[in-house]
């Protein structure tokens, strides 16, 4: 006796206990269990009698129809392992996959003029359902569970499939664990509805095989014809049937009120993701049917989870579920650590039905290479109630203009529009230009569907950047014979459709939006050195930085007249469809209180340095608010956006490549002429020393020029600090919002740091204020809460403002006795106006200056120390002359050096531009084959 768990065991004792029931039916005829087993035990004799040996691989060259049946269990029977070849893909692709698998035989179990067209060399024996002729004992060779009973070809439409091998175990463990778990028996009628190279084929076959219950196989333009699967189902009467949704959609796509399903008791969905409309619309056909939706990969055979969907399921998507019997599911993160519940992350299967492995080179692997585990590179997540959901493929995620961006998301946003039945999201451009096209199937095709409805639905519900740039839509959705999607004829399709043709007539108002991106897109071109600018880019994509701020927002307002609030993180098409047509030149005009702040507080803070006025620090104060509300709306968004710390990176490199181009020379000309040179001004530590005792005036004040380097040393180390935090908190400890933490942590870090880890050092700390020259007045420390609140309004925008405020009144307030009077209320009348005020409405010769010492400012910071060496060895220049030269310095020095490195932006462009068209005419010029 065969052992229970061989694949074919069961059908044998079906077939002995009940020879007389009905096994198959279809449009060649019905086949009793008796008939069956008799056909199959002749076509494995034949086999053994063609001299394939037991464990070599026989390849079925099939057609949907009783001959797959019977060479699958003839193989079995035999102790050959099998692949299934379907012949409904082009003989090239057979080709690549016979070459692939490497089979022994071939078995024509399809029609002769197709076969013949595959042109295979290899020996074949055709597959005769004559039940007349006697049926030849099978010498069936010792089996084992473990060995391999079948191939498998990965279902992917595009690239070079993989073969992965199968032993017994996984599909005997599958057909007994649905039986069991959803009450099938023999009295229950199956489809064969599955893709003939896909592993559900093995279910449909084995599962009513192994019950003794019937299978039903329709005929394969059935599937294609306008209403033929309903009409089909109506004359099979199925009560159970494994689909995938896209078939799934052409079952129920019949006009008028289509006749009831009534026998249909389950539809087990697999392959796609299970949407709630399609299960409402087989709710409605069959009334009596459950959806179950199954989970799985090639190399997790037939079904590593299942949901069964309940009545009124609010799910849009339906999830995965749980592992069914033997396996189980796991959300793991980048590190291969277990997610959170709600975190996204790949897809891991364990168990032990797993398949034995990938086929190389021809040969399957064994048992004992098989694995207990499998990362199927879907992303998904876990419910708080421990069911999983998937949200699509890993290589489904694209980089849209620095936006990580599901394809689903397209997807399932076009689903909801009117009229649309099915729709699918795809990536029609090269590796590094992302082309996203939309392909949508409409419900009732008589109704229209018309393009332009849809892009006004994707552009109020989805932002501007993740908008597709081609619609098209289809009269069906193109499937490949294993029922899913066939995408590589929709990216033919696509890359055929012609672009959309712009309106006939454009209103004043698209023209001026059209002048508007125009000039915006040539602007910030030059700004930022960058060729790829175009509509979708904005200023924080493009990697805007302070440097980069009032450049790009003076050419913002020359092109719009005026500037909307949250600028940095809108696309240049979001921003020109605001332009007006024409533009009116006032004498008045809206400056950003963060820039006029700025500003003002660069030139008090230099004002206080050359002692022309006295700020208490209130100056310094100020621009650390105003440069934490500028970090947080453009950093913090677009290290939010981009799920790393790229735009961290580049303020930094933007900020130490100009200190470095002023300082380390400064210090090797000290050095060289033996004056007196301290290493902290390169070495980025100045805020961190206790200057406590040194003089505060005269030539060497604070000990040489570099004490005055702490702001920027100060601003550095905060930057860094929070880096590390959201470092942590993501790539670590896996938080839901990593910036959003890492924002409140620094809020308490920076509270401890200026109030607690003071007063554990400083007798009196909380009686006297803290000495100006102490190491607690300057440090990146004392700081930090400044600069987190600062970036916590810069990163919620306007909603929280009030609890910003009181909270900014009572930090401003607990440190006005400790830190100065002068230094909180200018903390709090900053945030104020930047809070509750925006914009400030200044005459229009003003602005300009303004800008430029806001956009300069940082150079004029780091340069002024030069012009006071100036105010203290020629006393004879008034200091306010000299203070005005400091200024004009640090914008012509900004001036240059953003000139500068635009130019070099220009010429590394070109330079990478003549290398590529270098190294293409090589690769022409090279021959093939190498010597």
């Amino acid at each position: 006796m065969e052992h229970p768990d061989l694949i074919h065991a069961r059908f044998e004792a079906q077939a002995r206990s009940a020879p007389d029931a009905l096994a198959i039916c279809s449009d060649q005829g019905s086949i009793s269990y008796g008939e069956l087993e008799r056909l199959s035990a002749r076509l494995g004799a034949q086999i053994e009698a063609t001299g394939c040996r037991p464990g070599e691989l026989v390849a079925i060259l099939a057609e949907r129809g009783p001959r797959l049946v019977v060479a699958a269990l003839a193989c079995a029977r035999a102790g050959r392992p099998f692949v299934v070849l379907d012949l409904a893909y082009p003989p090239a692709r057979l080709a690549e996959l016979a070459r692939i698998c490497r089979p022994k035989l071939l078995l024509k179990a399809g029609d002769e003029a197709r076969t013949r067209a595959c042109g295979f060399e290899t020996p074949a024996l055709a597959v005769d359902l004559d039940c007349g002729a006697a049926a030849a004992p099978a010498r069936t060779a010792a089996s084992s569970p473990d060995a391999v009973a079948y191939l498998l070809f990965t279902s992917g439409s595009t690239g070079l499939p993989k073969c992965v091998a199968c032993s017994h175990r996984p599909l005997v463990h599958f057909v007994d664990w649905q039986a069991r778990t959803f009450g099938l028996t023999r009295r229950d009628r199956f489809t064969l509805l599955s893709g003939l190279s896909h592993d559900p084929v093995l279910r449909d076959i084995f599962t009513p095989l192994s019950l003794g219950a019937s299978l039903h196989i329709p005929a394969q333009d059935v599937l294609t014809a306008p209403g033929g699967l309903h009409a089909w189902f109506l004359e099979a009467r199925p009560t159970a049937a494994h689909m995938t949704p896209p078939l799934g959609h052409l079952l129920t796509a019949v006009r008028g009120r289509p006749a009831p399903l009534a026998e249909l008791r389950y539809v087990f969905w697999g392959g796609d993701v299970l949407r709630r409309p399609l299960v409402e619309a087989v709710g409605r056909m069959a009334p009596a049917c459950e959806s179950v939706n199954f989970y799985g990969a090639t190399e997790t055979p037939q079904a590593a989870s299942c949901f069964r969907v309940p009545p009124g399921c609010a799910d849009d998507r339906a999830p995965i579920g749980t592992g069914i019997d033997g396996f189980s599911l796991e959300i793991r993160d980048e590190a291969g650590a277990p997610a959170a519940a709600g975190e996204p992350g790949e897809i891991v299967v364990r168990s032990a039905f797993l398949s034995l492995g990938q086929v190389r080179d021809g040969r399957p692997p064994t048992a004992a290479e098989a694995q207990s585990c499998y990362a199927t590179g879907d992303l998904g997540y876990l419910r708080p109630d421990g069911q999983a959901c998937i949200l699509g493929r890993r290589d489904d995620q694209v980089k849209v203009r620095g936006h990580r961006l599901e394809l689903a998301q397209l997807t399932a946003c076009a689903l909801a529009a009117a009229n649309v039945a099915q729709a699918i999201t795809l990536d029609l451009g090269a590796p590094d230009a992302v082309r996203l096209a939309c392909f949508v199937q409409p419900r009732d095709p008589g109704a229209g569907l018309e393009t332009e409805a849809l892009r006004r639905h994707f552009e109020t519900r989805l932002p501007a950047y993740a908008l597709p740039d081609a619609l098209v839509v289809v009269d069906a959705l193109p499937l490949l014979p294993n029922g899913k999607i066939d995408r590589q004829a929709l990216i033919e399709r696509g890359s055929r459709a012609p672009a959309p043709s712009p309106p006939a007539a454009a209103t004043p108002a698209m023209a001026g939006a059209s002048v508007a991106a125009a000039a915006l897109v040539d602007g910030w071109r030059d700004i930022f050195g960058r060729e790829q600018v175009d509509a979708a880019s904005s200023f924080a994509s493009l990697g805007g930085d302070s440097l980069s701020y009032v450049n790009a927002y003076l050419c913002l307002e020359e092109a719009l007249g005026s500037v909307p609030e949250r600028w940095t993180t809108m696309t240049i098409a979001e921003l020109a469809a605001g332009a007006p047509a024409e533009r009116k030149r006032g004498f008045l005009v809206d400056v950003e209180s963060a820039i006029l702040m700025r500003a003002l507080a660069i030139a008090a803070v230099v004002a206080s340095h050359f002692q022309l006025l006295f700020t208490g620090g209130a100056a310094t104060g100020a621009l650390i608010w105003v440069s934490g509300a500028l970090f947080g709306n453009l950093q913090l968004h677009e290290v939010d956006h981009q799920a790393n710390l790229k735009p961290i990176g580049r303020l930094l490199k933007s900020i130490l490549i100009p200190l470095f181009a002023v300082e380390a020379p400064q210090v090797l000309v000290k050095f060289a002429l033996h004056y007196h040179a301290r290493l902290s001004s390169v070495f980025l530590y100045t805020d961190l020393l206790d200057y406590t005792g040194l003089p505060n005036s005269g030539p060497n004040a604070y000990g040489g020029h570099e004490f005055l380097m702490w702001y920027i040393h100060c601003l550095l180390h905060i930057i860094l600090i929070f880096a590390a935090l959201i470092f942590v908190f993501s790539k670590i400890l896996k938080v839901r919002r990593p910036v959003m933490t890492a924002l409140i942590a620094a809020v308490g870090l920076g509270l401890a740091g200026r109030f607690v880890l003071p007063a554990l050092v400083v007798p009196h700390f909380w009686s006297q204020p803290v000495n100006p020259m102490s190491v607690f007045n300057h440090s990146p420390a004392t700081y930090l809460a400044t600069f987190a609140l600062a970036a916590l309004s810069g990163f919620t925008g306007r909603k929280h403002r009030l609890a910003l405020m009181a909270a900014t009144l009572a930090y401003a307030g607990l440190s006005a006795p400790i830190y100065g009077v002068g230094d909180s209320v200018a903390l709090a009348a900053v945030a104020a106006l930047l809070l509750f005020v925006p914009k400030t409405r200044l005459p229009r010769p003003l602005s300009l200056p303004v800008h430029m010492l806001a956009g300069a400012s940082f150079f004029i910071y780091l340069l002024h120390l030069k012009f006071l060496w100036l105010a203290h060895h020629f006393p004879g220049i008034p200091v306010i002359a000299i203070w005005a030269a400091a200024m004009a310095g640090g914008v012509a020095a900004w001036s240059a050096w953003n000139w500068g490195t635009r130019r070099l932006g220009a010429a590394t462009a070109w330079a990478r531009r003549a290398a590529s068209a270098a190294n293409l005419g090589l690769a022409r010029a090279a021959p093939v084959g190498g010597g």
